[in-house]
């Protein structure tokens, strides 16, 4: 065999080769595209969308399915300290379109509970009714997610205040203490605070005071003062309205 021959072999044979492996290439990127698709689409849970602390990427706190099949999660900021799933800044998304079912705002704290196919929400709120006015959780709302047939049904918020308890003297003591026209002073957060949790309790002189706060200290609030105050009368009202 000539040398020119032996080159021409080494050459189809290199050829050859390459192509082979070029195809056998294609085949393995091929398989690998599928199997990614095909897990996709057998995945149980979904992922986050865009909304309240959540973006589309993000792992939710809950992934929740009812026995019909239809599916929610909720996505955005858990506090990890506090017990059982205390929530804020958050959304409840239905899982097959995206869409938004509920939400709440960073100020408002609330905790999550699965009970019979149904997700639980109740929402909190910091009243300083301790001992010193110390500041204690209480729960002032609930609202239900459940299913009904083939259809998620979401229950409106209503109120559901827990029971607390302020006796007499300590109300009139804190409100003898307030004088008209003094100003607002250092522990404005816990005397709004300690008036809301009174008008709550039904107690008019409270009520009074806290719906003219500016006038009755003789200062226009403003800032995190005017947004707690404002916060507080809509609150009560709230719960007044819906009774």
């Amino acid at each position: 065999m000539t040398t020119l021959n032996q080159i021409l072999l080494l050459t189809v044979a290199i050829f050859i080769v390459c192509c082979n492996s070029e195809s056998s290439d294609k085949e393995n990127t091929n398989a690998f595209k599928s199997v990614n698709q095909d897990s996709i689409k057998k995945s149980s849970d979904c992922f986050c969308f865009d909304g309240i602390g959540s973006k589309s990427s993000d792992l939710p706190i809950i992934n929740f399915e009812f026995a019909n099949g239809k599916k929610i999660v909720v996505c955005g900021f858990v506090d990890k300290e506090m017990e059982g799933v205390t929530v804020s800044e958050f959304n409840v998304f239905d899982c097959l379109t995206g869409k938004s079912l509920t939400e709440y705002d960073a100020t408002q704290v609330c905790r999550l509970v699965e009970n019979n196919d149904t997700l639980q929400i109740s929402e909190y709120k910091y009243l300083p009714i301790l001992k010193n006015h110390e500041w204690e959780l209480i729960k002032i709302s609930e609202q239900f997610i459940t299913t009904k047939e083939n259809e998620i049904v979401v229950s409106k918020l209503k109120p559901k205040v827990e029971s607390f308890q302020i006796d007499k003297t300590t109300a009139e003591n804190f409100l003898m203490t307030l004088e008209k026209g003094k100003g607002i002073g250092e522990n404005w957060e816990k005397e709004i605070g300690f008036l809301e949790a009174l008008s709550i309790m039904g107690n008019n002189k409270a009520w009074n005071i806290l719906k003219k706060y500016e006038s009755f200290t003789g200062q226009e609030t403003d800032g995190a003062i005017a947004e707690t105050w404002k916060d507080a009368i809509a609150t009560v009202e709230w719960i007044k309205m819906n009774k």
